[in-house]
């Protein structure tokens, strides 16, 4: 096995093994919908308004050049809109492995709606936020009743 599959893999395990509620993979695949691209990297989300209990699913591409490397499996956090302002409900665990990003591949993750505690949120306004560059960049959505 190549040592960026075992990397990858690796990584993979450590989710699934940490029982973490999201996955990646590396795709080439285009989408149309919510994105924002800054400085070469461009973050994305499969819609703006979710049903309660369906995955809210969302990607990073490497727009760049060159490779970007990822501080780990899953750079990612849930914020949740309170009346005080946003509040982090959700971050997964994931291996502080460095992930190497080629130009033109997209990571892709999703999330089940659980705050770290493993309950299930309700409806709202949420936000996906991505600290892993110069800026960070959040996607918001909102969580609706079925």
């Amino acid at each position: 096995m190549k040592t960026r599959q075992k990397i990858l893999a690796g990584a993979l395990i450590t989710l699934v093994g940490t029982g973490v509620v999201g996955y990646f993979k590396l795709a080439r695949a285009d989408s149309k919908s919510r994105t924002i691209t800054r400085n070469g990297i461009t973050v994305g989300i499969e819609k703006t308004r979710y049903t309660k209990g369906e995955n809210i699913t969302f990607w990073l591409k490497n727009e760049r050049t060159v490779k970007i490397e990822l501080p780990n499996s899953a750079p990612w956090v849930i914020e949740e809109k309170t009346i005080t302002g946003w509040k982090a409900i959700f971050s997964p665990v994931a291996a502080q492995v460095v992930i190497p990003i080629r130009s033109g591949e997209k990571i892709i993750w999703w999330w089940q709606q659980l705050t770290h505690e493993k309950d299930w949120v309700g409806q709202g306004k949420y936000r996906v936020g991505f600290p892993i560059i110069e800026d960070l960049l959040y996607l918001r959505f909102e969580i609706v009743e079925a």
